[in-house]
This record gives structure tokens, sequence and C-alpha cells, in this order.
């Protein structure tokens, strides 16, 4: 009692000092209590009674330090943690092996195990669980996540001078816990908070870094979303960046000049755009809808109307020609560091887009026309004006020629497989003008034909 009286959890106490008493009380009084019995404990014995001491001693202040109103889990969140660990230590250490069978000599042995009773120990569970139900389940978890549904991003989310994302931030208190939050539902029950929150931050940054503060806005982005990356699914990212940040990409990328000289090129845009792609920020629907709509679009424009000048020089045009391509061909955001995702990168997502290859291939067509100087040719190669083409059309292009592949691929995987049914003796369902879906009539009588019952609807 004396060690006890003086140890001050998450106050006064490092999490190695609380380690330490707490190792030294489990096996100081474990001794006191075999010279009291004045029997060396063994066997299940010593174990009961070291769970026994745990639970009796130990683990009542470690719930009433967490429940303190001076633990703060966002300030204090390395003190917390490191503390938590430590007591999982200690209640590691404090368990057996394996889970002994019970002894039925030992259970008249009041001395060990009666006073301990009174804490409600459930004997079933081991130690871990008991401090992971009894700390982390029903303190620790409905602390933070009362913390996450009070969240609101604010000025101090950043640093003014630099843009860096301060400590406040959920990532920085929150992720450190995950590894312990993944035990009965506790994960999945933040998930749906976690999305909101990001959203939330996603529209406060747009309006902190307003007109003008493009790239910051989206490098302030990215190492906020960036985080969350290896927890949310692909899907769910992809989503929050689509509402977020890809309307503010097309307008951002629409605004680039085109230069003649390459030297004098701007590639920004297009650097940022492969950065947010690399780090699976940007489903490929997206980036080629961003490609397309608002970089090639400009790029043929300017592309014909110069080639449309009497004095434009052919070397010159090759070698813009060249840059550009290999430059939207290749990815060249090397500056930050990558998420390793199952979707293909930037170049190979553009090489195998057909509407992509396709405004290349009409550049290579402009410069053939006017090497062979055929006007004509050159003027039906007009591209449309850029103006007509913007990220939100081709993206809703894009949205329905997938669907009209998804639905393509259906019908064709249902063909197969009435032509599989056909081959093996079975006759497909006749569908009668159902869209292709079988009616609850056909699914009967085919499994009548199929089983030989007699099947005779009634009708009226």
């Amino acid at each position: 009692e004396k060690k006890l009286s003086s140890w001050k959890p998450l106050t006064k106490s490092t999490a190695r000092e609380s380690e330490l008493i707490m190792s030294s009380v489990v096996v100081d009084l474990c001794s006191a209590v075999a010279t009291v019995s004045d029997s060396e404990l063994k066997g299940d014995n010593i174990w009961c009674t070291k769970r026994g001491l745990f639970t009796a001693h130990i683990l009542p202040r470690i719930k009433r330090a967490y429940q303190s109103t001076r633990w703060d889990p966002i300030g204090d969140i390395d003190d917390g943690l490191a503390l938590y660990e430590a007591v999982l230590r200690v209640a590691k250490d404090a368990s057996p092996p394996t889970q002994l069978p019970s002894n039925p000599e030992n259970d008249g042995d009041i001395l060990l195990e009666q006073p301990f009773a009174s804490f409600g120990d459930d004997v079933s569970k081991d130690l871990v669980s008991v401090v992971s139900d009894g700390i982390m389940h029903d303190i620790i978890f409905p602390k933070i996540s009362r913390c996450l549904s009070q969240y609101k991003p604010s000025p101090s989310l950043l640093d003014n001078e630099t843009g860096k994302i301060q400590t406040i931030a959920p990532h920085f208190w929150l992720q450190p816990w995950l590894p312990h939050l993944d035990y009965r539902s506790m994960l999945s029950t933040l998930l749906p908070d976690i999305r909101r929150k990001l959203r939330s931050i996603m529209s406060y940054l747009s309006k902190t870094y307003g007109p003008g503060k493009e790239e910051l806005f989206f490098a302030v982005s990215t190492d906020m979303l960036r985080p969350w990356r290896p927890i949310l699914d692909v899907q769910v990212m992809q989503s929050i960046s689509s509402d977020s940040l890809s309307p503010r990409l097309g307008r951002y990328l629409s605004r680039i000049q085109i230069a003649t000289s390459v030297k004098d090129q701007d590639w920004k845009g297009i650097e940022t755009l492969e950065r947010m792609h690399d780090n699976g920020l940007l489903s490929d629907r997206d980036l080629l809808s961003l490609v397309e709509g608002e970089v090639l679009s400009s790029w043929a424009e300017y592309l014909h109307s110069w080639l449309s000048t009497k004095d434009c020089n052919l070397k010159d045009v090759a070698s813009f020609y060249a840059e550009w391509k290999c430059k939207i061909f290749s990815s060249s955001s090397n500056s930050s560091p990558k998420v390793s995702t199952s979707k293909p990168s930037p170049s190979s997502a553009i090489a195998e887009d057909p509407m992509i290859c396709r405004y290349f291939y009409a550049g290579l067509r402009m410069i053939d026309a006017v090497v062979r100087k055929d006007t004509d040719a050159l003027e039906d190669l007009t591209p449309p004006p850029s103006i007509e083409t913007n990220f939100q059309s081709v993206l809703a292009r894009r949205a329905k020629e997938d669907r009209l592949r998804a639905e393509a691929a259906m019908r064709a995987k249902i063909a197969a497989e009435q032509s599989a049914l056909f081959h093996h003796g079975d006759q497909p369902f006749d569908h009668q003008g159902n869209g292709g879906v079988a009616t609850f009539r056909e699914v009967v009588e085919d499994f009548a034909r199929r089983n030989d019952i007699d099947f005779a609807p009634k009708f009226g």
C-alpha cells in the first residue's frame, strides 16, 4: 500500500515508472501472501493470486486515472497510450502461459481467491481481455468517440505561416489507438464519424485556402488525407477527393497556359494531378477526365491554331509534341512517397485509355497534314473549342460509358450461362420480355421441370 499510495498514473508517474510499480506490486504481494500462508505457491494458485492482486489493486487505480478529467485524449495521447500498453504488458506477465484447467483440489482454498472475488472479476477471461474490456472498451473508447464526434476544424488545425498540420488533427491523436481499437467492433463504430469529419475538414480547408491558393490547398489536403489511406477503403477515399478536390483541380488545370517553348511551360498542375493519383486519392476515372477535359482539350486547340499559322516551325512543333507526350504518358511526381495500391500508375492508366491516345494521334495527323501541305485535312482535324469541353462533361460521359460496359458484360455473362445450360442438356429460361430477368413463374416452372414435378399454374 505504501508503494501504491505514491503512485499517480497519468499525472506524476511516467508510463515506465508505472510499469515498474505495477510489476513490483504483483511480485512482492504475491511473495507476501506465500509467506503468510506458510506455503509455497505453485501451479494454479500463483496465477490466481497474481490475477487477484492485479484486479484488486492495480486495475481500479488505472481506471480512475483514465476516468479523470485531467486526462485529455487529444493533448495527452502519448502518456495515455504508453500507460495503456504498459498495463497490457503487466497483464500478460501476470497471466499463465496457457489457460490452465481448474483444479478441484484448490476449490476450497478460500485464502487465495475469496479476498478478490468482490471485484467482479470474470475468471473465464484472460487478464489482457479484462484490461481491454474494462479500460479500452469502457473508458478510453467512449472518450475518444466523444472527442471525435465533437471535433470541429478550427484555425488551430494549421500553422499560419507554414500551413503545417498541427497535432490537433484527428490522425495525430486517433490513429495511435487503432491497433487497440480493433476489438469488439470499436473501430467499425468510429469509421462513419471519421469519414464525416474528413469531409468537414476538407470543406474547411477549401474555405481557408480560397482562390489563388490552390497549390497550398492541394498540398495540405493531400497531407490530411494520406494518413487515412491504409485505413479507409479506396472507394471511400476517392469519393471524398472526388467531391472536395477534383472540381477545384479541374478549375485549376483549366487555367494552364500552353507555352510554345517547352522550357517556358509550367507543369505544376499536371504534377499535382499525378501526385494525388500516386497517393490513391484520385480514381482513374477522375484522373482521365481531368487530363482529357481540362488539359488535352486546350492542348489540341493550341496545337491546331499554331499549325494553322504560316510561320510555324515544324522542328519546334515536333519538340513541343514530344515533350507533352512524354509528360502526359509518364509519371514524374517523385517528390512524395507513394502509397502501394493495386491500381495502375498514372502513366499506365493514361496509356491504356483510347480517348487520351486519340488526342495525340490527332496531333500527329495535324502535323502530317502540314507536312503534306494539305490544308483541307488540317481543317477537318479542327478540335472542338476547349470552352465546350471540361472535367464535368467528360466525367459524365465516362460514367455513362462505364455503366454501358458493365451492362454489356452482365448480358454477355447471362448469355454464356444460358449457352452452357443448353450444351449440358438443360433448356435456358425463355424470358418473356422482362429485361433479361427471370420472373417468379419462370423460376418455379424451371424447378418443377428439373425435378420432374407436375406444375399446373392456376389462372384467374
